[in-house]
């Protein structure tokens, strides 16, 4: 009987279905990897992951919490928790610094370009165009002072249109724009905001949505849009 031989046309058309499966695998593991990279860089271009380290911010954020802050400043007002570069301010240079030789504050912004503030009787006063008006503060640390005062007192400050008036809610244990105008310096400039803190990740928020949100605005809208 005459032996049958396969063709060689055949028999490569079985070697690359039988590596078919391995390259579609290979292909998909590529697009995943891909994906998440570019995940990770559009996060890192939006986002900041902002550790904490020390009580001036207490009893809002304890010591040592981690916190999400955006990049976009476009909404920023009086009363939101920001981040802010002082590498080059001088009074500041005790700070530790991060890895790439940063310093940043994490504070409460209490005034922005063009108010008047001061403390008075442990009462800050800010006067954003309409008249001095008392400031509630429900936010503020339990601390108070010799004189019993949650903030001791200060002067008049007046703002700029590209200044801004930063303080901690733990008054007592926080090194802010008080101590710019206490040595008579100028005050924090608003191109130093770098970050608005999230408020879901600020500890006792309700992170389950706050996270849901984040990945909402963060990942959907962002790449869709």
């Amino acid at each position: 009987m005459a032996e049958i031989r396969r063709q060689p046309e055949l028999l490569i058309k079985t070697k690359r279905r039988a590596f078919e499966p391995v390259w579609t695998v290979l292909y998909a593991i590529l697009l995943v990897v891909l994906a998440i990279l570019a995940a990770r860089l559009y996060v890192a271009s939006r986002y900041l992951i902002v550790p904490v380290d020390g009580h001036s911010m207490e009893q809002t954020i304890p010591d040592k919490s981690v916190l999400y802050a955006t990049r976009n400043m476009a909404s920023v007002e009086r009363g939101d928790i920001v981040v802010i570069d002082v590498t080059d301010v001088g009074c500041f240079s005790s700070l530790p610094a991060d890895k790439s030789g940063k310093r940043y504050l994490i504070k409460r912004l209490i005034a922005v370009g063009g108010d008047r503030i001061k403390c008075e009787g442990g009462v800050v006063y800010l006067d954003s165009g309409e008249g001095y008006r008392a400031l509630g503060e429900e936010y503020l640390n339990d601390f108070r002072d010799e004189e019993g005062y949650r903030t001791s007192d200060f002067g008049e400050v007046v703002l700029k249109e590209d200044e801004i008036f930063v303080m901690g809610d733990h008054r007592g244990h926080s090194d802010d724009s008080r101590l710019l105008a206490k040595q008579g310096d100028a005050p924090l400039k608003a191109s130093m905001l770098t970050g608005l803190v999230l408020e879901w990740s600020i500890p006792g928020s309700d992170i389950d949505g706050g996270a849901e949100q984040f990945f909402v605005e963060g990942f959907i809208n962002g790449f869709f849009r």
